[in-house]
């Protein structure tokens, strides 16, 4: 979910601190969201 996605700013505020404060779970998104837009400019 991205925050452009969110009804109200309060709907992503525990996923976004998840990913601030673990490292991991961040490396993971920012790989996925590199793949799907990867995948959209070439379709």
């Amino acid at each position: 979910m991205t925050p452009a996605e969110c009804d109200r700013e309060s709907d992503c505020l525990g996923p976004r601190a998840h990913l601030v404060g673990c490292p991991a779970c961040r490396e993971e998104y920012e790989s996925l969201h590199a793949l799907v837009s990867d995948e959209q400019a070439t379709s």
